[in-house]
């Protein structure tokens, strides 16, 4: 019985939405990188905040990969500058998010010993404490965006004013050794 309602569902005529997305599907289906065009073109299209949000993130991951490269010189900061892009890119934060943001800081205090960034760390360092969070003081999780941001656009200052792939403390990985004799293991 059941199988006869099924049958005849599937035997009648096509309703007209149902006749129209045939014939579009029927003009070629897309596949692969042209389907992904297309989708991104009518989503960017169709939306203004969604297309401003497309550009935001482009602009965040592109300054990311700038920064990187003119931190390669110094790879604990060019650390920290993926974690930062990775952070304000993320579309959900949870808080213990925050230890990759209080890592990041503890990196940085290493590498910048001037006092600017010192203070400049200190102060996110203050803002992010949680018990502020408790009191009522601090910063609000969906907030952090701005810390983040704060810090990545230092991060990428920085990089452009101490000039292309400097380190100030250059120093070797391993200490002095006479290339001529052999060192036990």
């Amino acid at each position: 019985m059941s199988y006869d309602i099924i049958r005849r569902l599937l035997d009648a005529p096509p309703s007209r939405g149902m006749t129209l997305a045939r014939k579009k599907e029927s003009s070629g289906p897309s596949t692969g990188f042209t389907a992904v065009l297309r989708h991104a073109r009518y989503v960017l299209r169709e939306n203004v905040v969604t297309a401003f949000a497309f550009a935001l993130f482009a602009l965040i991951v592109l300054a990311a990969l700038v920064t990187a490269y003119r931190f390669r010189k110094e790879p604990w900061l060019a650390m920290v500058v993926g974690a930062m892009a990775s952070l304000t890119t993320a579309t959900y934060l949870h808080p213990s998010d925050i230890c990759l943001f209080v890592a990041s800081g503890w990196i940085l205090w290493h590498e910048r010993e001037s006092r600017m960034w010192r203070t400049f760390i200190v102060g996110l360092w203050i803002v992010s404490l949680p018990f502020l969070r408790i009191l009522g003081a601090g910063l609000p999780l969906n907030r952090w965006i701005l810390l983040e941001l704060a810090f990545l656009v230092a991060l990428c200052a920085d990089s452009w004013l101490r000039g292309r792939a400097m380190s100030l403390r250059p120093e070797p990985l391993t200490a002095t050794a006479d290339i001529g004799k052999r060192l036990p293991a």
